[in-house]
């Protein structure tokens, strides 16, 4: 992988070095502290999660002016609108200070509104975009998409889990409604303590009255139980088979660091070790001893674990193993942006690893973040980089503690560091990426960066509510729907459907006292109360600008007698088709587009609509705005008691 000068010189100024001198051009901290107005509320309830949706429409545009974007949702929310410009092919700097490096053309990040998200009430309701970008020059005329984000931040979270568990990552398996996490820390000889226990949280349970209702399984026989075996990251089921495990060691100087693979003893309510993968159920970590593995990915057939090092050199990467054999496959090197340059007491320049510490995935590539480190990239599965944020937009940026007094970033954060990154998963669009934070100076803060790698919003959870809080400790985020859960990456439930969101879990060490008992903390290393909250989110993606016709009434035609669902035209049709429907009496109307194996691809019409006679156009794109296939395609009209469906099919 070929890595420009330029981001060299980039990933050099995100280190933190004695005496470096960050441009003036940061915002001061009046605006931080605008960019950080979004609290997640302290839970009162705790049990089932409460589903948002979101629907929003295409809408046409000419370039000028204003635009109002309508959605609708079923409970109130706080939403973003992200407006990008689709098809551009325009690479390298970008975003304030030029901190995004767009290194391939691909959508381009053009604003964000309202600024700091808007509140809205349930319902049908509009966002007005002034036209502008974020510099404030005019957007002008042409092809734009554009993101409705929306966060429950108005009402209490909900505590999914919570108790004296020690934890760090977490897995939701939604087959049997249950929560994986492992032992945080390293094994303690003395109390037998450390990560060969893993806990099973069964989502539905009230964790506020019972805050300890939780399993224990023993993870001994698997887990090799040395004075350095350690876990930084949580259980993973394996999408393809329920009943597997695996299990990492992350800990340095270890000759155990790698991954695990185990089977449930549901009887025994431990984990056995799956002898025939690797070596006696181990994957070694390949590489100086140093090494470190901090998270497991199972995607497809393949598990992807971050790793990095202080060996010299320092290693920053991500190793691939065969899920099903431990076969050692393939690296990803991105050292050059995860070095990180320090200058010890007698002014020797020294270099050691300092991510990446989570990646997330789809199969349109690779999200990754640091531990010690500014960097947040994602990757093609080539192992080019598609983008790159850097320091320059408050995501994820390090400044010396002089620099970040100049700020007015003050607080407990380490090394005057403002936000640096430690876990990041990506919904499954692919349109944002949440990441949460190791160090920074305003609590438990979540970020999400947008299609291109710009920072589109941040929430924070309202720490000083909750008692203690260890800013040096990750926060987690993982993303599920009502039907299935998220293996770290890859989608996992009864029909493996890509269904909408219930929400985000965000999860991290705190004392929630305020809802319940708080344990007293008997283990070593760490201390809290550890929490998991839903958050209520969705996404709903539009088409914006030139060219759009989602819904277009024909004024002359006379009100039609009954409902009535017409033949698509061209059919055969590249690139795109029109679809004439009928409406007799005021109402909802639902027009969907379906492939042949029965999945949605696409809505092209979700609206209250008065009588009338009405047309749709389709570009062959599908719901999140990419390409679809050649092939068959099936469109449904839903109207009251009507119901009608038809084919079309699309030559490339």
């Amino acid at each position: 992988m070929q890595i420009p000068k330029i981001l060299l010189t980039i990933s050099a100024l995100c280190l933190l070095v004695a005496g470096t001198v960050i441009a003036e051009t940061y915002p001061k901290a009046a605006s931080v502290d605008e960019n950080f107005d979004s609290q997640v509320r302290v839970p009162d309830r705790s049990g089932d999660p409460n589903p948002l949706r979101v629907r929003t429409n295409d809408v046409s545009w000419n370039g000028s002016g204003p635009v109002g974007i309508n959605f609708s949702m079923n409970q109130r929310a706080r939403v973003w609108v992200a407006i990008y410009e689709v098809g551009s092919n325009e690479t390298g700097p970008s975003g304030p200070n030029g901190a995004v490096q767009r290194m391939k053309p691909q959508d381009k990040f053009v604003n964000v509104v309202p600024g700091g998200g808007g509140d809205f009430e349930a319902g049908n309701n509009t966002i007005t975009w002034n036209g502008r970008d974020w510099e404030g020059n005019p957007a002008g005329a042409g092809s734009y998409s554009f993101d409705v984000i929306a966060f429950n931040l108005l009402d209490p979270a909900t505590l999914m889990y919570g108790g004296n568990s020690d934890f760090d990552d977490h897995e939701i398996d939604m087959r049997d409604k249950t929560v994986w996490t492992h032992r945080k820390g390293r094994y303690n000889s003395n109390n037998g303590d450390g990560p060969q226990n893993v806990h099973v949280f069964n989502l539905g349970t009230d964790y506020i009255a019972n805050p300890n209702a939780y399993e224990q399984w023993d993870a001994s026989s698997v887990w090799e139980v040395v004075e350095e075996s350690g876990s930084r990251g949580g259980p993973k089921p394996d999408p393809d088979d329920p009943n597997i495990i695996y299990l990492v060691n992350s800990n340095w100087n270890n000759e155990f660091t790698g991954l695990y693979k185990s089977r449930k003893n549901a009887a025994a309510k431990s984990l056995e070790r799956v002898t025939e993968f690797g070596d006696n159920g181990f994957a070694k970590v390949p590489g100086p001893e140093t090494e470190n593995a901090m998270q497991i990915l199972v995607y497809n057939d393949e598990l992807i674990s971050p790793n990095w090092s202080g060996a010299d050199p320092p290693a920053s990467g991500l190793n691939v193993w065969d899920k099903n054999s431990g076969e050692y496959l393939r690296s990803y090197d991105v050292r050059e942006f995860f070095l990180r340059w320090r200058v010890d007491d007698n002014n020797n320049a020294t270099f050691s690893g300092g991510g990446p510490s989570s990646v997330s995935a789809d199969d349109t590539g690779l999200w990754l973040c640091g531990w010690r480190s500014t960097s947040i990239l994602k990757l093609d599965w080539d192992g080019n980089v598609i983008w790159y944020n850097g320091p320059g937009d408050l995501y994820s940026d390090q400044f010396s503690a002089e620099r970040a007094a100049q700020l007015g970033l003050t607080g407990g954060a380490a090394e005057g560091s403002f936000q640096l990154s430690i876990r990041i998963t990506n919904d499954r669009t692919g349109h944002i990426a949440v990441y949460s934070p190791r160090h920074n100076q305003f609590g438990n803060s979540y970020s999400a960066l947008g299609r291109d790698g710009s920072g589109v919003l941040r929430l924070f959870l309202d720490h000083t509510k909750m008692g203690p809080f260890k800013a040096s400790l990750a926060t987690h985020i993982s993303w599920v729907d009502e039907n299935q859960g998220r293996v770290n990456g890859q989608w996992i439930g009864p029909d493996r459907r890509e269904g909408p969101f219930d929400g985000i879990y965000v999860s991290g060490n705190w004392d929630l006292s305020v809802n319940g008992p708080n344990p007293a903390r008997e283990s070593s290393d760490i201390g809290g109360f550890q929490q998991m909250f839903h958050v209520p989110f969705d996404l709903a993606v539009g088409r914006l600008g030139a060219g759009v016709t989602a819904v277009e009434a024909d004024a002359s035609a006379a009100i039609p007698d009954s409902y009535e669902l017409g033949e698509a035209y061209p059919n055969p049709f590249n690139p795109e088709t029109t679809i004439d429907f009928s409406v007799p009496v005021d109402g909802d109307v639902k027009i969907s587009i379906f492939n042949t194996a029965g999945q949605q691809v696409a809505t092209l019409v979700d609206d209250q609509l008065n009588a009338g006679a009405y047309k749709s156009t389709w570009d062959a794109r599908d719901q999140h705005g990419k390409p679809v296939s050649s092939g068959v395609y099936f469109y449904r009209m839903e109207a009251g008691d009507f119901s009608a469906t038809q084919a079309m099919t699309l030559l490339k």
